[in-house]
């Protein structure tokens, strides 16, 4: 579970690519018993950005935040994200 309050979230489930981010990447972090204050610190994001992230408000990541997520938490991105098709 998140360790941040979904606070504003809007609609949910509005954006199911939102949705499969958000679940996969809360539970690569639960799978290394991280919090996301001790995720912040080891991957140098803002607990903001990864609490955005956790809760679906943020899809739009850049390769450099996926790099700094996967490093700390010992994943591959496709562990946290799913990859568009057709590109």
């Amino acid at each position: 579970m998140s360790n941040c309050a979904n606070v504003g979230l809007g609609n949910p489930g509005v954006n199911q690519k939102a949705s499969i981010i958000n679940e996969k990447l809360d539970s690569q972090i639960q799978k290394t018993g991280l919090t996301q204050c001790e995720l912040s610190k080891k991957s140098g994001l803002s607990k903001a950005m990864i609490c955005m992230m956790v809760n679906g408000k943020k899809t739009n990541v850049r390769p450099r935040t996926i790099s700094r997520l996967c490093r700390a938490l010992n994943c591959k991105p496709q562990d946290i994200f799913e990859q568009e098709e057709n590109i």
